[in-house]
């Protein structure tokens, strides 16, 4: 019976016990200074100073870091914690000995799970996750999947952002691992669309870790966001912005208004980037590839707003993800639906109308998305078009999208998207020779994607990719007829996957294997005397190339200064006759200056290796898709940039200063002559060289406030060099403009009334015409003269890129009044939108060709224009 009252005895004198201790190291002090000391010799000043000795295996010094220290009359108690803080040793007392061992290893915890839109449940990619008492922070990936492990700790705050969404705070035990889920609230209107985000280095450069401390109210959007690229968002208030024909935010007319970024003469489709052609961009709509991103002569992008969730560009650091393209990445996915209730949005337009309707399947399991879009221009403005205009031309697209999430683990989606365009235009007022075009050409895609995650650390995302692209062209100058035909049909399945080992490093690794079949340029010549002969796309032979690519990428942050991504990429590609492999480092580092600036470098080397030809001079404007060959060598670049980076007025300001140089080889062309011959063998009559480019950009956001926008100007140079052109002299890149300013700006009233503008002022870009056989406004270069030995004859040669069309300048604007109505379960809002292209009807070339003067039939060249101006009027409503 006297068991209890001992063992409670003990237990006092132990705590008694203890305290003396603890007393004991209170009123123990050591004074210290020292630098670049062992911790041996530290342990040897203390046992000098104090009554204690260490007692320790010699294995636990092995490694440990020097010791620097100045400090005067400290507790020992204290200076113990101070001096193994960070070595993860352990001690302990013993009467007057400091027992030390190793520290256990900290346990780690995994945090990890989606982020959500609160209404629609659709993810939402590239939202921040930001935990501020230790730190660290991540991003989800364009899934919505985060994931963040960290040591174990009594609490863990995590602060959720998301442009356009509310923050959202929370305090978690973060004693052991867990899936957490956040669902933001939409801060905007129901009918915003979309969220862009281009490159600059803003995005990058913060997301390293910020220097906050307790201080979460202190987060904000703009110091959270969190990249592998430098890229940083464009909100949905400056996507709309920008005026545009359709009455929409437009994704590439946006693209075309951002530094370093060329749009092509008007009505024609894609965009150029610092000195490349437009096939070098990679544009994909969940993932699959689409080969022409434009509607109505390049007014109108492929892309439908209401469709689509959200857009990343890309221009430099690129990611090893992606590959075999040279100029940029526009990466788009569409929106999934809402698994909650039914909602959509119908859209009549003078230019195009439309309609889009989403819902749930299963609820909280499974939604649909389903949007359709026609242009209506043509319907009404074809009575009105004569001589020298476009006529009967349309188009239209389709999307749709259905997902099921099977588990928690395991999500389904299946997207489909249809676009085509047929256009023609006609001139006859000249007496001579009138000329006429046909352009049809249109996308068909496909793409199953399985999302699985094997543990909390793990996300893999699996495709299977299918894309149906084809293009004909006609073209007709009495008396001959020609059509030419090509077509490109991509199958792919690609697997990625995503590791987050420590907050510290993100991991990409991934597998891609292309089968694509190419349909040979093919044309057919007649007099127009009988039956017009047209091209039989079935029976057209075809050629097939085998690609596959694997990659590598590692995201590492080292402290709070800096960033780094190191990565590579092997694709190999295997056709009929020629095999080629390549390796392709890409490496980036950011380093955060101050608090509100920073410093970017980035170097990659890419190849690409299917290729676009272009006729820019001839008066039939042939695009020829082919592979390449034995002939036809992969086309490769080797991009270095710098860029300077500052954030102002508390992020209201954006500024930005990039510069960038860029080589590329086995760039190709028609052999020479402003009309090439075209036929169906069509790498025969190429030519091969080299290209350069370099240039500055200057970009300044104002991103807050009533009035909003951004001006961007780029000085850039691009130059190409054939042997067997120009006397093997380098000449103008044919898309490239010296100059260009884009000015952006929208002002809100009130909540009904908003006011949009854009500026566009570039430098004219170059034409090839022989002077000798073609007059040529302002005269200008037209030939070398090169001597030969004597007896020979002087050879001539046509100096190529010898004549400039006029610069280009427009003002677009665009003005819409908003009305919201609350209904009992939902709300309705409804939009007016005015818009006004080219405003003061400035006559900016659409193409130029030759053809002959009815007064000297003298061969002359002719500029022509597109309509002058266009104005559009359309009305939204979305429920």
């Amino acid at each position: 019976m006297q068991l209890k009252p001992t063992l409670f005895a003990i237990a006092i004198s132990c705590l008694l016990f203890s305290f003396r201790a603890i007393q004991a190291q209170e009123h123990t002090a050591v004074s210290l200074n020292i630098k670049d000391a062992s911790l041996t010799q530290v342990f040897s000043l203390i046992e000098k100073q104090t009554e204690y000795k260490f007692a320790y295996s010699s294995d636990l010094m092995v490694d440990q870091k020097k010791v620097t220290i100045n400090v005067n009359n400290i507790p020992l108690h204290k200076l113990l914690i101070y001096l193994f803080r960070d070595r993860r040793i352990d001690y302990s007392i013993i009467g007057n000995q400091i027992v030390l061992k190793k520290a256990p290893d900290p346990v780690k915890i995994t945090i990890s799970g989606y982020v959500k839109d609160s209404t629609s449940a659709e993810a939402l990619a590239n939202t921040s996750i930001y935990l501020p008492l230790l730190k660290q922070s991540t991003t989800t990936n364009n899934y919505g999947f985060y994931s963040i492990t960290i040591n174990e700790s009594e609490r863990l705050a995590i602060v959720v952002v998301n442009s356009g969404h509310k923050r959202q705070q929370v305090l978690i035990s973060g004693n052991k691992s867990a899936m957490v889920n956040f669902y933001l609230q939409d801060i905007l209107s129901p009918m915003r669309p979309l969220s862009i985000k281009t490159d600059s280095l803003n995005a990058a450069f913060l997301s390293l870790p910020l220097n906050i401390a307790n201080a979460t109210n202190k987060v904000t959007e703009d110091s959270l966001i969190l990249t592998n690229e430098d890229t940083t968002w464009i909100n949905e208030d400056l996507l709309q912005s920008v005026a545009s024909v359709s009455g929409n935010g437009d994704i590439i007319n946006s693209i075309q208004m951002m530094p370093g970024v060329i749009a092509g003469m008007d009505a024609t489709n894609g965009y150029y980037v610092r000195g490349g052609n437009k096939d070098q961009n990679l544009i994909q709509l969940d993932e699959a590839t689409l080969y022409n991103p434009s509607h109505f002569f390049g007014l109108v992008s492929a892309f439908n707003s209401s469709a689509i969730n959200n857009a990343t560009l890309i221009k430099d650091g690129f990611p090893a993800t992606y590959g075999d393209n040279l100029s940029s990445v526009l990466d788009i996915t569409m929106k999934e639906g809402n698994n909650q209730q039914i909602g959509g949005e119908v859209q009549a337009g003078s230019t195009t109308s439309g309609f889009t309707l989403y819902g749930p399947i299963v609820k909280q399991k499974s939604s649909y998305l389903f949007s359709v879009r026609r242009s209506t221009m043509d319907l009404w403005l074809e009575p009105l078009l004569k001589d020298n205009s476009y006529n009967n031309f349309h188009f239209y697209d389709i999307n749709a999208k259905v997902n099921y999430r099977i588990s928690e683990n395991d999500h389904l989606f299946l997207s489909f998207y249809k676009g085509r365009d047929n256009s023609s235009y006609t001139s006859d007022s000249l007496r001579k020779a009138p000329i006429g075009y046909g352009i049809s050409y249109g996308n068909q895609t496909f793409t199953l994607r399985w999302n699985h995650l094997y543990n909390p650390q793990l996300f893999a995302n699996t495709s299977v990719i299918y894309n149906n692209y084809s293009q004909s062209i006609t073209a007709q100058q009495k008396p001959f007829f020609a059509e030419l035909y090509s077509g490109i049909r991509d199958i792919e399945c690609k697997s990625d996957l995503n590791y987050y080992p420590n907050p510290t490093h993100k991991i990409t690794a991934g597998i891609s294997l292309l089968y694509q079949t190419l349909t040979p340029a093919s044309l057919s010549n007649s007099e127009l005397t009988g039956p017009t002969q047209r091209v039989n796309p079935s029976a057209l032979p075809e050629q097939s190339t085998y690609r596959a690519a694997l990659y590598l990428g590692d995201e590492i942050k080292m402290g709070t200064k800096l960033l780094l991504y190191i990565g590579g990429r092997l694709p190999l590609l295997y056709t009929k006759n020629a095999n080629y492999t390549h390796f392709e480092p890409r490496l980036s580092a950011l380093y955060n200056i101050t608090s509100s600036s920073g410093i970017k470098l980035s170097y990659t080397h890419m190849h690409q290796y299917l290729h676009l030809v272009q006729s820019y001079n001839a008066s039939f404007p042939a695009e020829i898709w082919i592979g390449s060959s034995s002939v036809v060598k992969p086309e490769s670049s080797r991009q270095s940039t710098v860029g300077l980076f500052k954030n102002l007025k508390n992020n209201i300001f954006q500024i930005s200063l990039d510069g960038f140089y860029k080589q590329m080889d086995n760039q190709l062309l028609f052999g020479g002559g402003e009309q090439p011959p075209i036929t169906s063998n069509i790498q025969n009559m190429l030519v091969f060289g080299k290209g350069n480019s370099s240039g500055i950009e200057l970009s300044l956001r104002k991103m807050k406030g009533k009035l909003k926008g951004w001006l961007a100007y780029t000085y850039s140079s691009a130059t190409q060099q054939f042997d067997s052109l120009n006397l093997g002299k380098s000449f103008p890149f044919a898309n490239d403009r010296q100059h260009s300013l884009y000015v952006t700006a929208s002002y809100t009233f009130n909540m009904h009334w908003e006011l949009s503008s854009n500026l566009v002022i570039t430098s004219g870009r170059s034409f090839t015409f022989d002077s000798e056989t073609t007059i040529t406004p302002g005269g200008g270069p037209g030939l070398y003269k090169k001597k030969e030995p004597k007896g020979k004859k002087t050879k001539t040669e046509i100096v190529q890129n010898n004549y400039m069309l006029n610069p280009y300048n427009r003002l677009d604007i665009s003005i819409s009044y908003k009305n919201k109505k609350q209904l009992a379960t939902r709300t309705l809002e409804s939009e007016w939108i005015l818009s006004i292209y080219n405003v003061y009807a400035r006559p900016n070339t659409f193409f130029a060709y030759r053809t002959f003067d009815p007064a000297t039939l003298k061969p002359v060249v002719q500029q022509v224009s597109f309509l002058s101006v266009i104005p559009s009027i359309t009305y939204r409503l979305s429920f």
